[in-house]
């Protein structure tokens, strides 16, 4: 399937602003410990951003295992945090912020394999990549 240049670009900045999003879903907790003083877990912080990174990173890049990885997680862990947001949110408005992160990773994972535009961009980006190594992803 060929897709339009203009497809593929729309797609590249689509899929940027979803894992832009999911960036700062994962980094929003940690800066808010970080700010409230609880640093006891600051270096496991650290090596989950990079790791992150380095997911999204060859994601953009074309790599199947990264894409496949970053939407089960991302519908993992949206339902398990708005699943806990329920439980939660009888007693304060804390379950009600966690059920719309929930929902915010589910909405990120569903966009990732649900736009066409991002579909195309990531089509091209892996035909790119396996073209330049040899080998599929």
């Amino acid at each position: 399937m060929t897709s339009s240049p203009d497809l593929v670009k729309l797609g590249g900045v689509q899929l940027r602003g979803v894992l832009g999003v999911l960036f700062v879903l994962i980094l929003g907790p940690m800066i808010a410990r970080w700010v409230g003083g609880d640093f006891s877990r600051f270096a496991g912080e650290l090596v989950t951003l990079g790791l992150t990174a380095g997911v999204f990173f060859n994601f953009l890049r074309g790599a199947r295992w990264a894409r496949n990885l970053t939407v089960w997680l991302a519908m993992l862990g949206g339902m398990i945090a708005a699943f806990l947001g329920i439980l939660i949110s009888g007693g304060s408005t804390v379950g009600f912020f966690v059920f719309g992160a929930g929902l915010a990773f589910i909405a990120c994972g569903f966009a990732i394999i649900g736009l066409p535009a991002v579909g195309a961009y990531f089509e091209h980006a892996h035909r790119g990549q396996v073209g330049a190594t040899g080998a599929g992803r």
